[in-house]
């Protein structure tokens, strides 16, 4: 089975993960092409690599979903990759994605071998959580914010609701006792 926390930046989706990681959960390491954050270790949050490397591994089938994000960081523009290795689904697994990497699980692996958790925060609290984080850009939170509320609205995860087949988990992260429900 694998357990996927989606939901807007700083919403607590790597907290929740290195919690289950810390019971034995098999975590599913994601590569990027965009630059490692201050405390970040390669191979552990994700596998850092450069544009080319990533992809001839969406070529070679290493990859089956990425997603590609207009950035302005620090003052410049780039485009940073993300991607998801293939797993085996008989084996528990978990993974942060988004919507749109969400569907692709979905299409991949099936329903019946996953479970998906929406992590909820309100935004004021997102913005605090993130200026926390080591190489804070405001031009970058802006960006993300902005995608964000674009990717996370209530018809996108009605679609993804629809398509999973079941119930997805609502974990309302704001404050200091997380909440749960179900969409």
């Amino acid at each position: 089975m694998i357990t996927l926390y989606v939901g807007k930046s700083a919403a607590g989706k790597d907290t929740f993960f290195h919690k289950m990681v810390s019971c034995g959960i098999k975590p599913v390491v994601s590569y990027t092409t965009r630059p490692m954050r201050v405390g970040e270790v390669d191979g552990v949050d994700y596998h850092f690599t450069d544009r080319e490397s990533f992809s001839e591994k969406v070529s070679a089938g290493e990859i089956f979903e990425y997603r590609s994000y207009q950035t302005n960081f620090n003052g410049k523009k780039d485009v940073w990759y993300y991607g998801s290795p293939k797993v085996n689904p008989a084996e528990d697994y978990v993974a942060i994605t988004d919507i749109q990497g969400a569907k692709a699980y979905i299409n991949e692996y099936g329903s019946e071998n996953l479970t998906i958790v929406y992590v909820y925060c309100e935004d004021e609290e997102r913005k605090r959580r993130a200026m926390l984080r080591g190489s804070f850009s405001i031009d970058e939170w802006e960006r993300r914010a902005t995608d964000d509320e674009v990717k996370f609205n209530l018809e996108t995860i009605g679609e993804l609701v629809k398509l999973l087949g079941k119930p997805i988990t609502l974990l309302n992260n704001t404050g200091d006792k997380p909440a749960f429900s179900t969409i």
